[in-house]
């Protein structure tokens, strides 16, 4: 290899080093973030699927624990930001049938409404209404469907805590 090529490669190389490639990791808070504390509460469950409530708010605990910048507190007046939410209706329509026009798989629809407030200023930096779907099989054993159903809704809360942590990464440790 001659020296020109040489020093372009050497160039282009030095050049990939310091420029980068613009990738980020969502999933990560950017490690000169603020750190922030949050508190969430137990949403309100206005449906009669019983403790719905509770697995959401394990889900959000999972999720808001993977970033160290992110600091639970326990009571509102502890924390910068404040986690409010309601779960607002469920719902299992049919969506296949197989023989004997019996249905093979339900669809769990959770709908819930949700927001964080900045306690500082008590203004709301987020707000959603959704609802949410997953897939379940039918099965003939109801214990059996009671398992798939609530793998299901935990599924969609996951989801929610999901969409609910990139927001607090991406959008309030950012600002």
């Amino acid at each position: 290899m001659n020296l020109p090529k040489i020093s372009i490669l050497l160039t282009a190389l030095l050049l990939m080093i310091t420029t980068g490639c613009g990738y980020y990791n969502p999933y990560v808070a950017n490690s000169d973030a603020e750190p922030i504390s949050l508190h969430r509460s137990m949403w309100k469950n206005q449906t009669n699927e019983l403790g719905l409530e509770t697995v959401l708010y394990h889900s959000l605990s999972s999720w808001l624990r993977k970033s160290k910048l992110i600091h639970i507190k326990e009571t509102p007046e502890e924390a910068q930001y404040k986690i409010i939410g309601k779960i607002t209706s469920v719902y299992y329509p049919e969506i296949s049938y197989g023989g004997n026009n019996e249905a093979t798989e339900l669809r769990a629809r959770l709908s819930v409404d949700y927001s964080i407030m900045d306690q500082e200023n008590g203004k709301i930096i987020f707000e959603k209404k959704k609802t949410y779907t997953e897939t379940f099989y039918q099965n003939a054993s109801p214990s059996q469907l009671q398992t798939n159903k609530k793998e299901a809704l935990a599924e969609i809360a996951d989801d929610i805590s999901e969409e609910m942590y990139l927001f607090i990464i991406n959008k309030v440790m950012r600002k």
